[in-house]
């Protein structure tokens, strides 16, 4: 993104989202994408290439799902950061789970969790 005072380009913190898609009766899978939200990340994920390539030993699924094809996306009571999305097209339900699971760190940025102690075991 570029900075509309002088043009030079922005780095924007994107939030990592992973995808828990599950193809009724025929299998799921888990893949992940940047996005700024979840809806984003839902649009971002139809225009991945994973699902058609899921979807296209299955004659009889369609592979070309997209934004209007979802029935519903709300996130999840009672969870923090975790949503559900509901695709349908031809009596063929893809369902996809959501979850914020990080802030996306620079290239630069080094890892800053707990540090754990090392333990001997006797």
């Amino acid at each position: 993104m570029r900075s509309p005072l002088n043009g030079s380009i922005v780095s924007r913190q994107m939030a990592l989202f992973s995808l828990f898609v599950n193809c009724e009766g025929i299998g799921a899978y888990s893949t992940q994408c940047d996005a700024e939200s979840p809806y984003e990340a839902i649009r971002i994920f139809l225009r991945m290439p994973t699902l058609k390539q899921f979807l296209s030993t299955h004659s009889e699924w369609p592979n070309d799902f997209t934004v209007r094809d979802i029935y519903a996306f709300i996130p999840l009571e009672g969870l923090a950061n975790v949503y559900f999305c509901g695709l349908g097209q031809k009596g063929k339900y893809v369902q996809i789970n959501l979850v914020q699971t990080v802030q996306r760190s620079s290239p630069n940025e080094k890892y800053c969790g707990p540090r754990r102690k090392s333990v001997t075991l006797r």
